[in-house]
């Protein structure tokens, strides 16, 4: 290969490099790989492992077995990534917190938490307003129901065990819709007598 068919091979080994570089720096410091497809990624793993065999067997020019390895090793990297940082809990994204309105300042913060740390959507209903009347209560256990169907999960502040009866209502909507339903304290310590 003459002196154009090295520079050529320079070339696609720097833009392979900086193509590949910066989504292995966001997966290795974000330990996200949610967003990057196993299938795709394991194909181009594919692709570069037979070029790189092809690049061994069939030509003797170095740059060309150099650039393929360098994009095999890319390749692997990448697809170990969004292997290993995939989601566990199959991406609980959009959670609905449930929750007596008694603990609605620690509603609050535990809604903070699940979206900073957990990277959740989190629906609230909280209000802060005096206490509804009935027809006010049953338009607001709608709407919250709605909220429920529009949730991957729900989030039950149940501090102190306590789990109210509206809340209980809510948790038995939640299994009967297929929701999961996470506690944020013990499940086995909740009542609703306290």
């Amino acid at each position: 290969m003459g002196t154009l068919g090295n520079v050529l091979l320079i070339v696609v080994s720097i833009c392979t490099f900086v193509s590949y570089f910066p989504q292995i720096l966001k997966c290795l410091i974000t330990k996200r790989g949610e967003d990057l497809s196993i299938w795709s990624w394991g194909l181009w793993v594919v692709s570069s492992l037979s070029y790189t065999l092809y690049a061994i067997l069939c030509t003797d020019t170095v740059m060309l077995i150099v650039e393929t390895s360098l994009e095999l090793t890319f390749c692997l990297i990448i697809l170990i990534c969004a292997i290993v940082f995939r989601d566990k809990n199959k991406k609980i994204k959009v959670v609905t917190i449930c929750g007596s309105m008694k603990f609605q300042k620690e509603m609050k913060e535990i809604a903070n938490k699940l979206e900073l740390k957990n990277g959740f959507c989190v629906i609230q209903c909280t209000y802060g307003l005096s206490a509804p009347n009935e027809n006010d209560k049953r338009q607001l256990a709608f709407l919250h129901e709605k909220k429920i169907d529009i949730s991957d999960a729900i989030y039950v502040v149940n501090i102190n065990g306590y789990i109210g009866e509206s809340v209980k209502q809510e948790i038995a909507y939640a299994k009967s819709h297929g929701k999961k339903v996470i506690y944020h304290e013990n499940e086995k310590r909740s009542t609703n007598e306290r």
